[in-house]
């Protein structure tokens, strides 16, 4: 078994009751489609991901000890987490600093200030790459 941040990855067992979901054919969701069902449910159930405001520690944790619904696998989930947290106006959030939040959109401590200037360095990374894209389209024309 596999672990990842200190829980054993969940299997599902067959049973009647869990419908299975078709692996192939042309009725078989895709991994994109997956993904965006999954930000759709995150972002509908809890505030903090639609508003893309800074999240606790170990909200994945905590998100993992909750109910979710069958469709979220844990992979799906984790790669939900990271395009999340990767998402501009998310790192914006964080270099503003302030407070960090829980799923239930309650402020659970402030941002670090490592934090906050890891996601500045992270802007100003991506500032300066768009700058050198923009520059060589202008040139290209």
């Amino acid at each position: 078994r596999q672990i990842i941040m200190d829980r054993p990855l969940l299997t599902l067992k067959k049973t009647q009751e869990t419908p299975q979901k078709p692996f192939f054919g042309p009725h078989a969701p895709t991994r994109n489609q997956e993904i965006t069902r999954c930000m759709e449910y995150l972002e509908s159930t809890y505030p903090v991901f639609k508003d893309r405001r800074p999240l606790a520690i170990g909200v994945t944790k905590a998100l993992l000890a909750g109910e979710l619904p069958d469709f979220v696998e844990i992979g799906i989930l984790a790669i939900c987490m990271c395009r999340h947290v990767r998402r501009n106006s998310y790192v914006r959030s964080i270099a503003a600093g302030g407070s960090r939040y829980g799923l239930d959109g309650e402020a659970v401590g402030p941002i670090s200030v490592d934090h906050m200037e890891h996601a500045k360095e992270i802007m100003d990374e991506r500032r300066a790459r768009r700058a050198i894209h923009n520059k060589r389209k202008k040139e290209a024309i």
